[in-house]
């Protein structure tokens, strides 16, 4: 029996299912991954910390 890693059959699908989104929300996922992954960049873990933070400004 052979079997497919899981990570090559989801990458798969994410490839087909990109082909649905338009091109300004697949511009637009590219930009976010870095941003996601730079831990310089303030997150929020709940709503309330996240509405403070708005207030703030």
């Amino acid at each position: 029996m052979v079997t497919t890693p899981t990570h090559i059959r989801i990458d798969t699908e994410i490839k087909q299912e990109a082909s649905s989104y338009s091109q300004k929300t697949l511009d637009t996922m590219a930009e976010s991954r870095p941003i996601s992954r730079d831990p310089d960049i303030k997150g929020y873990y709940s709503m309330k910390d996240l509405k403070a933070a708005h207030e703030e400004i």
